[in-house]
């Protein structure tokens, strides 16, 4: 009878990791989401001064000419400021980048993936960083897992992983620790 409440809590302890992960992953894509769409919000131009204005201005200040300088200097500092906006993706991009992440880490390393802990966009594709278990061991706390990072083009097509970190499950973390 013990043995089986043991196996109803691991059973129950890997399906509440697992709805975590799912979460984990809803979230993700919410706030990708989210940000793009605030930077796809433009602030209103500023009003350019009609011809008329403009002659109004340069027979007022005819002698000051400096004045007029300024602000074409300025212009490209607020240039440099102002970042290009990110285009945002579907959540069914979102999961089909997930899980072509999941399944090629799974197919190279062999590792069983658990949860994707962040997705990122690169300029050439996207960044899916992944916690995996690499060694099974009873108890489940003493697990060895690993955190990969793969990297793959706008197409979906692997460009590159690599595990950043290996640490076993009882482990608690202490930052970015490379």
């Amino acid at each position: 009878m013990p043995e089986q409440i043991d196996a109803d809590l691991r059973q129950g302890a890997k399906a509440a990791a697992a709805a975590a992960a799912v979460g984990a992953a809803v979230g993700v894509a919410r706030a990708i989401a989210t940000r793009a769409e605030h930077a796809t919000r433009r602030p209103e131009p500023k009003r350019q001064p009609e011809p008329e204005d403009e002659q109004e201005q340069v027979e007022e200040h005819e002698p000051e000419q400096e004045p007029e300088q300024e602000p074409e200097q300025e212009q490209p500092q607020q240039q440099q400021q102002q970042r290009e906006p990110v285009k945002g993706d579907s959540a069914g991009t979102l999961r089909r980048i997930t899980e072509t992440a999941r399944s090629l880490l799974q197919e190279l390393s062999g590792a069983d993936v658990e949860a994707v802990t962040a997705l990122d966009r690169t300029p050439d594709g996207w960044r899916v960083t992944l916690e995996a278990v690499e060694v099974r061991r009873i108890p489940d706390s003493t697990d060895v897992l690993a955190t990969y990072d793969v990297e793959l083009d706008g197409d979906g097509d692997l460009v590159r992983y690599e595990r950043r970190r290996r640490y076993s499950r009882a482990q608690s973390d202490h930052g970015d620790a490379r």
